[in-house]
């Protein structure tokens, strides 16, 4: 159920940007019920028998599918995949990849914004050249996630 309500969870942060249907839908009442099945739902996550966790899954689910339904109702739209590309950052910010710096608007959410000219220029000559092994080597391969191996602190011992 973890998983499920996870990715759909997931899929509507993608369509409408990171935090946004709990920032822009204007029925403030809406927003603080998902936020507080939000906090139940991970309780039960954490606490909680696998009863609970479905009973608040799927509330926390149909949650968001009326914040959706009032943020559309509200004039707001999907992002558009060719204007503006998010991600989550792992300190809980978003980065905001857009065509040019010049056409963003801020919306109130914690977010760094990088036009994708920038974001070509920080593509050195290694990266380059380990992705071209990789897609030589393991032709359609796609990269989903970069871990971070490099040790924490000033710890001898790397573990």
């Amino acid at each position: 159920m973890v998983g499920s309500v996870d990715q759909i969870i997931r899929s509507y942060e993608a369509k409408y940007g990171f935090g946004r249907l709990l920032m822009a839908t204007p029925d403030l009442d809406l927003v603080d019920r998902v936020k507080a099945q939000r906090e139940r739902y991970n309780r039960a996550v954490y606490q909680g028998t696998p009863a609970e966790v479905q009973k608040h899954g799927q509330s926390l689910i149909a949650g968001y599918g009326a914040l959706e339904a009032k943020y559309l109702a509200a004039g707001f739209t999907a992002l558009n995949p060719a204007e503006q590309q998010e991600a989550l950052l792992p300190d809980g910010s978003v980065l905001v990849i857009v065509p040019s710096v010049e056409q963003y608007v801020g919306d109130g959410r914690q977010a760094i914004c990088i036009g994708a000219d920038v974001v070509g220029m920080l593509w050195d000559e290694k990266t380059r050249e380990t992705l071209g092994q990789m897609a030589k080597h393991f032709p359609g391969a796609k990269i989903e996630a970069v871990r971070d191996k490099r040790p924490v602190g000033d710890d001898e011992i790397p573990f």
